[in-house]
C-alpha cells in the first residue's frame, strides 16, 4: 500500500511515464490484483510502443497469470527493442518451456550462449534443449562437458565446486558449432 502511495511523484515528473504505469502493473499483480495490474501494465506499453522494459513487465503479468502463449508475444516485442538482454531471453525461454515450444527454447539459449559464451549456466541449459530436441550435438557437448569435469560428476544432478568452474574452457566447447 506504501508503494502505491508513493507513487504520486513519479507521475508528477513526467518523465518516463510509462514504465511508471507498468511497475504500478506488476506490483499490483504481486499484490493478487492481478485485473488491474494487466490494465496497467498495457497502458505503459501503449505510451512507449519502443520501451523494452515495458514489454518485458507485460509478459511477467502474463507469466503471473500463466498466460505463456501472451508472455512469449510481450518478451518477443521486448527482445525486438532491447535485443540483447539476457534476462528477457532467460523469461521467454521459460515461458517456451512451459508451452512445449522446443524450437523457440533452442533458439533462444543459442542466442544467450552467443552474448555470453563464458557462461557456465548458458552452456548447460543449451545442453538441456538440444537434448529436449533429441539432437546428435547434445551428445557432442555432453562429451566435451564431462571431459571439461573429468567425468567426476553428472552435469544436471551434481553441483559444481569453485574449481570446476575455474578450470570451464569456453573455447574448448565452442569448437562444436554445427546443428545435425
Amino acid at each position: 500500500k506504501r508503494t502505491i502511495a508513493s507513487e504520486v511523484p513519479i507521475y508528477s515528473n513526467r518523465i518516463h511515464v510509462s514504465e511508471a504505469y507498468s511497475l504500478k502493473g506488476i506490483i499490483l499483480v504481486n499484490l493478487d490484483n492481478h485485473k488491474d495490474g494487466l490494465e496497467f501494465a498495457k497502458k505503459g506499453c501503449k505510451l512507449s510502443f519502443s520501451s523494452g522494459f515495458c514489454w518485458h513487465i507485460l509478459g511477467l503479468v502474463y507469466k503471473a497469470k500463466n498466460n505463456h502463449d501472451e508472455a512469449l508475444k510481450s518478451f518477443k516485442s521486448s527482445l525486438r527493442n532491447d535485443p540483447n538482454n539476457t534476462t528477457v531471453m532467460k523469461d521467454l525461454c521459460n515461458s517456451a518451456i512451459q508451452v512445449f515450444d522446443l524450437m523457440t527454447n533452442f533458439e533462444w539459449r543459442r542466442r544467450m550462449l552467443l552474448i555470453r559464451p563464458a557462461s557456465l549456466l548458458n552452456w548447460v541449459y543449451f545442453y538441456a534443449s538440444l537434448l529436449l530436441l533429441k539432437s546428435k550435438l547434445a551428445e557432442e557437448i555432453d562429451d566435451v562437458l564431462r571431459s571439461l569435469f573429468d567425468d567426476r560428476c553428472d552435469i544436471f544432478f551434481a553441483e559444481y565446486s569453485a574449481a570446476s568452474l575455474r578450470s570451464f574452457n569456453p573455447q574448448q566447447a565452442l569448437s562444436i558449432n554445427t546443428i545435425r
